[in-house]
């Protein structure tokens, strides 16, 4: 990502930047499923922030750790309780273009 185009979303604390995301979303009439999908992730983002102690403001190096630990492979695409893994490249990224 070219932190270059989005200098606005960097140093933004991330629950208020999720929160204005899922404004934006329902604005432009996202389902709730769609809604809710982002939402968990997020959530997964930020807990993985605190847990990690690496603060509460969104980066694109934040973001790309997150994706990297938590993508998922092929051989995990049927594990039951991670289906929110799937869209988690998209939904991130999305959050930080």
């Amino acid at each position: 990502m070219d932190q270059s185009k989005h200098p606005i979303l960097e140093n933004l604390p991330l629950g208020r930047l999720v929160m204005d995301a899922l404004g934006e979303l329902e604005r432009l009439e996202y389902s709730r499923r769609s809604r809710d999908r982002y939402r968990a992730i997020w959530e997964h983002f930020i807990e993985f922030s605190r847990q990690r102690k690496l603060g509460d403001e969104f980066s694109a190096d934040l973001a790309a750790r997150f994706v990297e630990e938590y993508r998922m492979g092929d051989e995990e695409v049927d594990k039951p309780g991670e289906g929110w893994r799937r869209h988690i490249v998209f939904v991130v990224w999305c959050k930080g273009a």
